[in-house]
């Protein structure tokens, strides 16, 4: 079977290689820079691996709001989108799918600091880059493929990378300070939201500030053609603030102070079970779910001026992160439309994510090497626990389906990471080689209380409580050739490791009502993979493309719900079931990008397009991986006028349908849909952004955004949003 792929991968090869000389029109953003690729300044062109680099333009212009808008152009890459109408689906948008990869096999850190770890489980669901306010951000780096040698655990399918905002981003050479606002607007959620931002800087003394104050109101995505289905209430508000504070003590040395505060409230009202009108065997829930993260960075910059020192440069960082999510609701009502069984259910969930670490970068030149080389530690404690009580009749209980509250179902837990990585940079000729290693030390710890305990026991056992210490060696290969002065080909090879999550080796539960216990799992090992990649760059008067294709390998995914038998458990027969690793898996792919100017100028037409295509199969079965996307092309025309003023877009995107051969309860058909997008520049004050997506009113669904759990009668819920309007302005003075 693996010669088999092998061969096929060979195949992928020639095909993109033959593409890109018969017809080279497809590009990608080759004069951005970016850190996350390498973590050390380089080009987009010149990096051996697939990254896209989108900037604080991008995310103006093309009037995105979350992160969901922000990827729909971006092939291989997607978004998942659970709606508050799933179950416990308190996360809005913010999992990411890269190569048919998800969840906590993308790393997403924040200024190179990890993000709050992704929570996923049955009816939960709290996504880690949810967690990010875009009014703070200067650019989203999206790097396709493991990057474990450079990131350590989780980054096994890629790495999401948010970037804040510094006073240098803000203000030009010679500006001393600035004042922004800007305004967005998008008639598909009813969102408003807005920002202030005050950059000072005083060259002089050395002192430099950044303030950023931002809002958002927004309701549910409505669905198009809503209007015979039921529709969750939802009222989302976000507040999130940035203070970043920076003092310049001589031309090599500035330190840092960074605050920064996310809170988002979502008060929703949802309904589930037959949803259509005219039918009554439903139940009604109100729920209010808050998110609250604070950071606070103390970061120092040395950057040698003359370079003669054996440590060229060093970054370095302190940081305390506090995340916590509180889910509360009310299921008030539960109507059966031939017996009437009226019921109050109120529930408490909260989750903590609490970290600190150090993270410390060096680099150093040696004769022709760049060496970039550092050491980064984290301590992270999670907490996650659930209150519940029933009132019937006037009678308050806090006994529910035999299962006393409050509970925990998993023990409290300390996860520490230790990664120690080298990576060396260096030029024969015209090829640029890339080594790099590293080494992680992953533990986990957990600390069972007696809520966990009370909770956990199985008859006069209690549950075992499972720690984990495990080591990886992740190494990485790269390298770049020069064809000619417009053509450069590239290939890597990398691996990846992910270490079980703290949900995944400690999470519990024993439901009698229900039939089913859940137990830990100690002997849990980490994922693994082995990607390699081969590509084309060209970058000519008129027009600049890229072309990848890719073949991955993984092993020891680990899957929930594996059975183990049954139990009996006061008189009860329960099926047991535990998280386990049970299979590998093999992606393959090929994605590309382009753009064609008519005209050697930037002003005038051009036309841009980008497409991926990727297949997922199973190494145990040999089935269709569930969680792989269908292709995608996107094809658009832009016009930029000649003072380069106004610059509008008509931009297309086709989606194929899926095809998942296993058993799923909706697969959905293809769909196109078309967006024409428009910036005006009126001064240096002013920048006006109006866009009009779906333009056809296309009823559409997304594949990775409909649950398991779909029916028939529900999957009107989560069709995406018909035509729609978006509009922002920019004031600068």
């Amino acid at each position: 079977m693996c010669e088999v792929k092998l061969k096929l991968f060979q195949k992928l090869l020639m095909t993109s290689v033959a593409a890109s000389v018969v017809a080279p029109v497809f590009a990608q953003d080759t004069l951005k820079i970016t850190v996350t690729g390498t973590r050390s300044e380089r080009s987009v062109e010149d990096i051996p691996a697939s990254i896209k680099v989108i900037d604080l333009d991008d995310l103006r212009d093309q009037g995105n709001t979350d992160l969901k808008s922000i990827t729909r152009y971006e092939p291989g890459v997607s978004v998942v989108d659970p709606r508050t109408n799933n179950y416990g689906g308190a996360a809005s948008t913010g999992n990411f799918n890269i190569r048919g990869l998800s969840n906590n096999r993308i790393l997403s850190i924040q200024d190179n600091i990890r993000l709050p770890a992704g929570f996923y489980g049955v009816g939960y669901d709290y996504s880690n880059a949810n967690t990010v306010d875009y009014f703070t951000l200067k650019t989203i780096d999206i790097l396709k493929g493991p990057a474990s040698s450079l990131y350590g655990s989780d980054a096994l399918g890629g790495v999401v990378s948010f970037n804040t905002l510094t006073v240098d981003d803000i203000l030009e050479d010679g500006e001393t300070i600035k004042y922004e606002f800007p305004v967005k607007t998008n008639s598909a959620n009813s969102s408003v939201s807005g920002a202030a931002r005050v950059a000072y800087r005083d060259e002089e003394s050395g002192w430099s500030y950044l303030a950023v104050l931002s809002k958002s109101e927004a309701k549910e995505l409505k669905p198009n053609g809503a209007d015979d289905i039921y529709v969750n209430d939802a009222d989302i508000s976000t507040t999130a603030a940035l203070l970043n504070v920076n003092k310049q003590i001589n031309p090599s040395n500035k330190i840092g102070l960074t605050v920064d505060v996310y809170d988002k409230d979502r008060d929703i009202s949802r309904a589930s079970g037959n949803l259509s009108k005219g039918f009554y065997n439903y139940t009604k829930q109100d729920s209010e779910v808050q998110q609250n993260k604070n950071r606070y960075i103390f970061s120092w910059e040395y950057d040698s001026i003359d370079k003669t020192n054996f440590i060229d440069s060093l970054k370095a960082k302190v940081y305390a992160q506090d995340y916590e999510t509180k889910d509360n609701w009310n299921e008030f009502q539960d109507v059966n439309r031939f017996v009437p069984i009226p019921r109050d259910v109120k529930s408490r969930y909260k989750l903590k994510d609490n970290s600190k670490g150090i993270d410390l970068q060096f680099g150093s030149n040696i004769n022709d090497h760049k060496l970039t080389y550092g050491i980064d530690y984290s301590l992270t404690s999670n907490e996650y626990s659930q209150d519940k009580f029933t009132i019937t009749n006037g009678v308050t209980s806090h006994i529910y389906r035999r299962t006393q509250y409050p509970i925990k179902r998993s023990p409290d837990t300390d996860t520490q990471r230790l990664g120690v990585y080298i990576q060396d940079e260096v030029a024969y000729g015209k090829t640029d080689f890339i080594y790099g290693l590293r080494f992680d030390n992953y533990q986990l710890n957990a600390n069972p209380d007696s809520t966990y305990l009370n909770y956990c026991k199985s008859g006069s056992d209690t549950c075992p409580v499972a720690d984990l210490d495990a080591t990886s060696l992740t190494p990485k290969i790269a390298a770049t050739r020069n064809i000619s002065d417009q053509l450069k080909i590239w290939g890597q090879y990398s691996r990846g490791f992910r270490a079980p999550s703290w949900w995944e080796m400690q999470a519990s539960q024993t439901n009698i009502s229900g039939g089913y216990q859940v137990i830990p799992n100690p002997d849990l090992k980490p994922e693994s993979s082995d990607s390699f990649e081969i590509g084309l760059r060209g970058d000519y008067e008129k027009f600049n493309y890229g072309l990848t294709a890719f073949f991955n390998t993984y092993n020891d995914f680990i899957e929930s719900n594996v059975s183990k038998g049954t139990a009996t458990v006061e008189g009860v027969l329960l099926d047991v079931s535990t998280t386990d690793n049970v299979s590998g898996a093999e992606i393959w792919g090929i994605e590309f990008n382009g753009e064609y100017n008519f005209t050697p100028e930037t002003e005038g037409f051009s036309v841009i397009a980008s497409a991926a295509t990727q297949k997922g199969t199973d190494k145990e079965n040999n089935q269709d991986l569930s969680n792989i996307n269908p292709y995608k092309l996107v094809a658009g025309l832009r016009y930029t006028s000649l003072d380069e003023r106004l610059t509008s877009e008509l931009i297309g995107t086709y989606v194929g349908k899926a095809t998942y051969d296993g058993v799923a309860p909706y697969t959905p058909d293809g769909y196109y849909t078309v967006d024409l997008l428009a910036k005006y520049k009126v001064n240096d004050q002013l920048n006006l952004s109006l866009g009009i997506n779906n333009i056809f009113d296309e009823e559409y669904y997304q594949y990775q955004n409909i649950p398991y759990r779909a029916t028939s009668d529900s999957i009107k819920q989560y069709r995406e949003a018909g035509r729609n309007i978006q509009a922002q302005f920019k004031f600068t003075f």
